[in-house]
């Protein structure tokens, strides 16, 4: 009796310990946090040096470096809900996945801490000298969107496996929801760019997604879509080298280009529109310029379809200015 209240006592030790050498990391700006050792740190993402600073709102890569070991987790933003149907969507969605030379089963469905679980496990582990896939899962969240997951190692950490037990025995555990959820339908939007500021009425469930850089702002609006099917978005762009997208399009293309004109911030504005016809695989598209001083805002809408197009334009009706 004795021994086994020594070994008790010696296993909450370890789990306590284990506690106190935890940090907590926010994960996706606050979507979810995760413990982990000290000795973990975020990964920087690469930048374009023209382009604006990745968010980590889309996606994020929490790493520990020890000798020859790259160990990682990986979260990655879906802009997908799902509802009563999350098992099927997730094995169809990962069929795709097969592509990288194996397949991959989802697992039984485990609750923790108010979040689902959905454990996707390779047939084989396509070991490689760089980083690759040792365990997948995604998150589905109390408003039920979806955050896709991966444990990625590289080979030198595969073979001291063993040393990481500690977190992969009890990762769900770890997990935890953040106080950032997407955004309903109604709900009111404020995003500034410099002095000024633009607000906003959101018509759809969605994420807000605002990216910086030395010289612009970007803002993203994604309305949250179905796993296996393309989101629909609206960028705004705050700068003085706007980028013309629909002149970078086949010449084919761009002859079916029309124009319209518009209002927006109360000011008048000419409209450039390509919709799909039957058959042709792209999406509707408007692109707008309005000069703001020194400035310009440039608004793009990439719609999957008529009704979410209709959406897009309506918010861009409801578009307030101020500074």
């Amino acid at each position: 009796m004795k021994y086994k209240t020594i070994l008790t006592s010696l296993i909450l030790l370890t789990q306590i310990t284990f506690a106190i050498n935890d940090t907590t990391f926010t994960s996706l700006e606050n979507r979810l946090n995760i413990k982990l050792p000290s000795d973990f740190e975020k990964k920087l993402q690469r930048q374009n040096l023209m382009g604006p600073k990745p968010s980590e709102r889309e996606y994020l890569e929490i790493q520990k470096k020890q000798n020859d070991d790259i160990f990682s987790i990986s979260f990655r933003e879906t802009y997908a809900v799902s509802d009563k149907r999350t098992e099927n969507e997730i094995e169809e969605h990962i069929k795709n996945w097969n592509s990288l030379g194996t397949t991959f089963k989802l697992e039984k469905t485990i609750i923790k801490n108010d979040l689902y679980f959905y454990p996707i496990t390779p047939e084989k582990l396509l070991v490689d000298e760089n980083i690759f896939i040792y365990k997948a899962f995604f998150v589905k969240l109390d408003d039920n969107s979806l955050i896709s997951c991966a444990i990625l190692l590289n080979s030198s950490a595969l073979k001291n496996i063993s040393a990481y037990n500690h977190i992969l025995g009890n990762l769900y555990d770890r997990i935890s929801k953040g106080k950032r959820k997407a955004k309903e339908k109604g709900d009111d939007v404020l995003k500034k760019f410099g002095k000024d500021s633009i607000s906003f009425i959101i018509p759809f469930k969605g994420m807000i997604v605002p990216q910086n850089s030395y010289s612009y702002d970007v803002l993203k609006i994604v309305k949250l879509g179905n796993l296996n099917s393309p989101g629909s978005e609206l960028t705004i762009y705050y700068g003085n080298h706007p980028q013309d997208i629909l002149s970078e399009l086949p010449n084919n293309m761009q002859k079916k280009i029309k124009k319209r004109s518009g209002l927006i911030f109360g000011k008048k504005i000419k409209w450039q529109f390509l919709y799909p016809k039957s058959g042709e695989n792209f999406p509707y598209m408007h692109q707008a310029f309005i000069k703001n001083g020194k400035w310009y805002f440039h608004i793009f809408v990439s719609a999957i379809n008529e009704f979410d197009n209709e959406e897009m334009l309506e918010l861009i009706r409801n578009l307030k200015t101020g500074s």
